[in-house]
């Protein structure tokens, strides 16, 4: 149990550190992902900025097709304050379920 405390600290302290998305304009977003992406492998880097068009493609569709003109901090709006592991996870569901209703879908 004592080993489990331990383990559980160390994992929010760790995810307290990482560098998180700021959506508040576009300047801020992209040295998000710059801070996001230092010390990445290029493969590891790929995926997150993968991630971040798979998630802004989603969630800004309907509003780009309605004619709206959002601010930046709306279109960042999904990724704000999350890191980069939080941002795959979410690319990540949004592809699967994408697949599991559309099958044989692109998935990247």
């Amino acid at each position: 149990m004592h080993r489990l405390l331990i383990l559980l600290l160390l994992v929010v302290l760790v995810g307290c550190g990482a560098p998180r998305f700021d959506g508040s304009s576009q300047k801020a977003a992209e040295a998000s992902i710059e801070a996001m992406s230092a010390g990445m492998s290029e493969e590891e880097s790929q995926q997150l900025a993968a991630s971040v068009v798979t998630i802004l493609f989603t969630e800004n569709l309907a509003r780009a097709f309605s004619g709206q003109k959002p601010t930046d901090a709306e279109i960042y709006a999904s990724l704000d304050g999350l890191t980069a592991a939080e941002i795959i996870a979410k690319a990540e569901q949004i592809r699967a379920h994408a697949n599991q209703h559309h099958p044989g879908a692109a998935t990247e």
